[in-house]
């Protein structure tokens, strides 16, 4: 489902905003695998797609994540499940933590994600406008952020 959504949401800024207008960057970044170690620095040339912001809480021993998604020149979209998933620390402050160091460690970390129309996306830590850190708390203290970037990989 979560797969089917972003996929709509991608087809959707390609076809209805014009992504490929943009301006063509040369993007560098580390690879994040799928079992969490870095891989190669790899550089593409990719165009700005989305923003992307994921709110993190425990329920139990479990991180739960919802994600929010605004394209390069939209509003923020409604907040959806993402994922549900063992935690691997005790503490929501100890996840935020860990994931703090990994970022100061590997800044240019990414993720590249294959959606079925056979785009390839980029996904990126970045820090929002007014903060320091791609990670932050909400004003609860229950749950933090997570912000990123997307690109789409020039084909």
């Amino acid at each position: 489902m979560k797969k089917k959504v972003f996929t709509a949401l991608v087809l959707a800024v390609i076809f209805t905003r014009g992504i490929f207008a943009q301006q063509l960057e040369r993007l560098t970044y580390e690879e994040l695998k799928t079992d969490g170690t870095i891989g190669r620095t790899v550089t593409v040339e990719a165009y700005f797609l989305a923003w992307q912001q994921h709110e993190i809480f425990m329920e139990g021993n479990f991180l739960v994540t919802y994600s929010y998604m605004r394209l390069y020149n939209g509003d923020w979209g409604d907040r959806h499940f993402a994922q549900r998933e063992p935690a691997m620390v005790p503490t929501l402050r100890e996840q935020y933590t860990t994931l703090q160091q990994v970022y100061n460690l590997h800044p240019k970390m990414g993720m590249k994600l294959y959606l079925d129309n056979g785009l390839e996306v980029i996904r990126m830590l970045a820090i929002p406008t007014g903060h320091s850190s791609p990670f932050w708390w909400a004003e609860t203290g229950r749950s933090f952020f997570t912000f990123f970037k997307l690109y789409a990989i020039k084909l």
